[in-house]
C-alpha cells in the first residue's frame, strides 16, 4: 500500500474516489469476499483455538481484496489514458474523471448504495444478510438505463462496452453449456 501511494496518478485516484481498500478496513474487505462473517464463525468452532490464527479464509479474503483493488487501479489507468486520449485531462474535467471511478466501482461491485444505507453499522448488518450487498447492488445498477444517462459521454461508452462484453461472455456461456447438455453422444441414436 505504501507503494501505491507514492505513485504520480494515486493523488487522482483518491480525489476521485476510486475504492482502494484500506489495511484494516474491516466492513470494506468483508463486503469483498465471497465469504461473510460465517466462515470465521465455522473456522472457529470446527478449527480449535490451536488453528484459530490459522484462518484459510482470512488468507483468501486478503488475496481476493488485493485482486480487486489491482483490477480496479488497472481499469481506471486504462480509462484515464483512454480519456487523455480523447482530450480530457483530471485537472480540468473531474466530472469524467468521478465518472469513470463511479462506473469502475460499480462494475467491480463497490458501487454506492442508497445514503441511509452507506453508515458502517448499515454495511456491516446488510454484509451478515447478504453476501455483498454493494454486488447486489452492481447488478441492478448495470441494467438500469438511468445510470447510463448520468454517466458523461466518454464515460457511458466505456461503461456500455464492458457491459456489452460481459453480456457477449455470458451469452456464449450459456450457449456452450446448453449444448453440450443437448448434446447426444449415443450413436445409436444418431
Amino acid at each position: 500500500h505504501r507503494d501505491l501511494k507514492s505513485q504520480e496518478w494515486y493523488p487522482i485516484l483518491e480525489k476521485v474516489g476510486l475504492a482502494i481498500t484500506r489495511p484494516n478496513a474491516k466492513v470494506s474487505a468483508a463486503e469483498e469476499s465471497a465469504f461473510s462473517n460465517w466462515t470465521d464463525t465455522f473456522w472457529d468452532y470446527y478449527a480449535g483455538k490451536d488453528m484459530k490464527d490459522t484462518n484459510p479464509f482470512k488468507a483468501f479474503e486478503r488475496s481476493a481484496t488485493v485482486f480487486l483493488d489491482s483490477m480496479r487501479i488497472e481499469m481506471f489507468l486504462d480509462g484515464m489514458q483512454e480519456l487523455e486520449k480523447q482530450g480530457y485531462n483530471p485537472k480540468d474535467n473531474e466530472k469524467e474523471y468521478k465518472d469513470l471511478a463511479k462506473y469502475i466501482n460499480t462494475f467491480t461491485g463497490r458501487g454506492s448504495l442508497i445514503k441511509a444505507a452507506e453508515n458502517p453499522e448499515m454495511i456491516k448488518g446488510l454484509s451478515n444478510v447478504f453476501f455483498s450487498p454493494r454486488q447486489r447492488t452492481k447488478k441492478i445498477q448495470m441494467l438500469n438505463p438511468v445510470y447510463y444517462k448520468n454517466l458523461s459521454k466518454p464515460v457511458r461508452k466505456m461503461a456500455l462496452k464492458d457491459l456489452g462484453r460481459s453480456f457477449s461472455l455470458a451469452t456464449a456461456m450459456t450457449l456452450l453449456i446448453a449444448a453440450y447438455l443437448n448434446s447426444d453422444d449415443d450413436p445409436e441414436t444418431s
